[in-house]
């Protein structure tokens, strides 16, 4: 992995405005930054371009000439972030981060770690490390030995209803399933609750020209104190959300499956473009 560059969430804002990537930089001003007016707006403009001087990236001669203050290895880095076509992002709620891969080119991708939505780190990186990245962001324990099995499945209403307390209740009363299946639902309920019913996910978004995001695949996960329960998604089934507590072996396969996805929907995409 070879990295790029570091810097604050103002400074990548400031720096995507300037270099006229305005949806990427009102994204951040809005879901990040959040000032509460134009003075506020203006004040954090001209502190971080200070801190941007200092750190040799903006040229302000250039910037009061009216022409682009970014330099030039920076305004590339900008361009690559910016042109991405593909992503996938993680969220680690635990560490108050999140790790996302941009797509670059071929087997390139763009490393870019997010720490308590204040610190941007930029790294290339390879495919290949996709999954051992992701086991590292979140660095799961799991037991020794442990061959328990447990899974269930939910309909799709009935998993969107967890995420809500309050209706806890209504999903169990709604559950359909084996014994078996029910106890596992049961231990799934008392860790989701031990969590603070929040879960974690896994996405891979394709980009369209408008930077509009098209969500391609989806893995929602926790972990507990046997496992990692994990969602996998079983279209043919009338209740297609399958929850199973995964060991180690099955969580590095989801792990390894994420980057083979985003690699076929990748070819994929670029096949049908090449055949217009």
């Amino acid at each position: 992995m070879d990295h790029i560059i570091t810097m604050t969430t103002e400074e990548l804002t400031i720096l995507l405005s300037s270099a006229d990537f305005s949806d990427e930089a009102r994204e951040l001003i809005h879901n990040s930054i959040k000032p509460k007016g134009a003075s506020e707006l203006e004040a954090i403009f001209k502190t971080t371009v200070n801190q941007l001087r200092m750190k040799g990236i903006w040229d302000e001669l250039q910037h009061q000439l009216g022409l682009n203050p970014i330099n030039e290895d920076t305004m590339s880095f900008l361009e690559i972030y910016a042109n991405s076509k593909y992503m996938v992002r993680a969220t680690n709620g635990k560490k108050k981060a999140a790790l996302i891969f941009h797509y670059v080119e071929d087997d390139t991708w763009l490393y870019h770690f997010v720490d308590d939505e204040i610190i941007h780190e930029f790294a290339f990186m390879k495919e290949s490390e996709i999954p051992g990245s992701l086991a590292d962001f979140y660095s799961f324990s799991f037991p020794e030995g442990n061959k328990e099995r447990l899974s269930f499945n939910l309909t799709d209403k009935s998993f969107d209803l967890l995420s809500n307390p309050q209706k806890q209740k209504k999903v169990e009363k709604s559950f359909k399933g084996n014994q078996n299946e029910k106890e596992s639902f049961e231990f799934f309920l008392d860790d989701l609750t031990a969590h603070n019913h929040q879960m974690e996910n896994i996405s891979v978004f394709s980009i369209g020209e408008s930077r509009q995001l098209s969500l391609e695949n989806l893995v929602f996960f926790f972990q507990a104190g046997k496992g990692v329960w994990l969602t996998e998604y079983e279209k043919e089934k009338e209740q297609p959300v399958n929850i199973q507590l995964a060991d180690k072996e099955k969580w590095q396969e989801i792990l390894e499956g994420v980057q083979t996805f985003s690699s076929q929907l990748i070819k994929a995409y670029n096949s049908v473009a090449n055949s217009k």
